[in-house]
């Protein structure tokens, strides 16, 4: 699938990026159970978002990324996989550039190329899955987003950030017996990057898995 834009578009494109690269400081990661929590339960001001049919015609739809009222927030529209069938469809999603957002952050890592995740991250998926079988969040919905980074084709890309989204979810339902009606999977691709990819190292951080409620 090919995605055509007009320059203007990419331009504006290009720049919203440029902004979300201010979120790759280390300290926006979460580590433990109660980080978590605590970052999925803090007050946010709703956003709501607003899907593209191939037709170009608009509707409204769920909310994609929420942010808290201090935030800085940019609108954009990316394609985005969240159906099993890998269907590819446009999505305007709320991007803010703080590090405020109510929103987990995982160094879930990933092999190249691959959906499988690294042993060593194992612990970590575990903490993900103690905070979302806490009493704070035990009976609510959660988006599971994939990311990629650059290499390779822009659609292939996308459909590989969601392979990953779904095996963590497969990881938290079979291991950590968080219930699967639970969890949303969606893959952004190489839309959302957190660095420049400079080298290899930059590239494995924009290959990650981000945690947010659902609205």
């Amino acid at each position: 699938m090919k995605i055509i834009m007009s320059g203007a578009a990419a331009g504006i494109l290009m720049a919203l990026i440029a902004c979300t690269s201010v979120l790759a400081d280390p300290a926006d990661f979460h580590t433990t159970a109660d980080e978590m929590i605590e970052a999925l339960t803090r007050p946010v001001l709703k956003f709501r978002s607003l899907h593209i049919d191939p037709a170009g015609e608009s509707f409204a739809g769920d909310p994609v990324y929420e942010t808290p009222a201090s935030g800085q927030v940019m609108n954009r529209a990316i394609a985005v996989v969240e159906n099993e069938d890998d269907t590819v469809s446009m999505t305007q999603v709320a991007v803010d550039n703080t590090a405020a957002a109510s929103r987990v952050r995982t160094k879930i890592l990933f092999d190249f190329n691959s959906a499988r995740v690294r042993p060593e991250s194992f612990p970590l998926l575990e903490e993900v899955g103690v905070a979302l079988n806490s009493s704070q969040l035990a009976d609510r919905p959660v988006v599971i987003s994939g990311h990629a980074d650059s290499d390779g084709p822009e659609d292939y890309n996308l459909r590989l950030s969601f392979k990953r989204a779904r095996a963590v979810r497969d990881y938290l339902v079979q291991t950590c017996e968080v219930p699967a009606a639970r969890l949303l999977v969606r893959g952004f691709g190489e839309h959302l990057p957190l660095v420049a990819e400079v080298d290899a190292q930059a590239k494995q951080r924009n290959r990650r898995v981000e945690f947010e409620l659902a609205r």
